[in-house]
């Protein structure tokens, strides 16, 4: 099993929250228009500190949240991903937006190579649910459609209601075609991941969330 493959779980991001400005009101209109709650903001916990453990097959592996660094003028998560108490390879997550300036989880390095354009792989508004991918990352171009759902979800860590999946809508990796899905909770992150490269299919499940401080 590649590595690189394995790496691709390591997608996480932090948590953010709109809000809606009220409009004027004629001065001479008795009734007050009844506020719609807001909708919760989707929360992926990026503290410093924070891990995620996660099992492939029989294989255990773990990523941690070490510290923030800029990535150009982005301040971005860095994530490890560890195995057998050596770290294997990293990441730069972070919140900033798309082409077309919606806010979503991007993500922006791996191993220190520059994914150009960052890639977007959740949009945070609940009525973007369909967005296209394409940037290149180390010499490997990356193209394609993600579409977001809602979706129970069993893991070892637990049973999650109604978590986000995000499928992904002929992908391709240098023209070689990928299927991969996710599933995030908010405040816990990702907690499953199913991909096939190639005709190698891989899973995987959380097992344990620790999160930071």
């Amino acid at each position: 099993m590649r590595l690189a493959l394995l790496a691709l779980a390591v997608l996480f991001a932090s948590s953010l929250a709109a809000q809606d400005k009220d409009k004027d009101k004629a001065p001479d209109d008795k009734k007050k228009e009844e506020k719609k709650p807001a909708a919760p903001a989707f929360d992926f916990p990026l503290k410093v500190g924070a891990s995620w453990t996660y099992r492939v097959g029989e294989n255990v592996y773990t990523v941690k949240l070490n510290k923030f660094e800029p990535v150009g003028k982005t301040e971005c998560a860095r994530l490890d991903m560890t195995i057998n108490m050596k770290s294997t390879s990293f990441e730069h997550v972070a919140v900033g937006t798309d082409k077309d300036g919606v806010p979503a989880v991007m993500r922006y390095t791996f191993e220190g190579k520059q994914a150009t354009p960052p890639i977007p792989f959740l949009l945070l508004p609940a009525d973007k649910t369909s967005w296209r991918v394409e940037s290149k990352l180390d010499g490997q171009t990356l193209k394609g459609t993600f579409r977001k759902t809602e979706e129970d979800v069993k893991v070892p860590a637990g049973d999650y209601k109604k978590a986000v999946k995000v499928s992904s809508d002929g992908l391709k990796v240098n023209s070689v075609d990928m299927s991969i899905s996710w599933w995030f909770v908010s405040g816990v992150g990702m907690v499953k991941q199913e991909a096939d490269l190639a005709g190698q299919r891989v899973v995987i499940e959380l097992e344990k969330y620790e999160p930071g401080k």
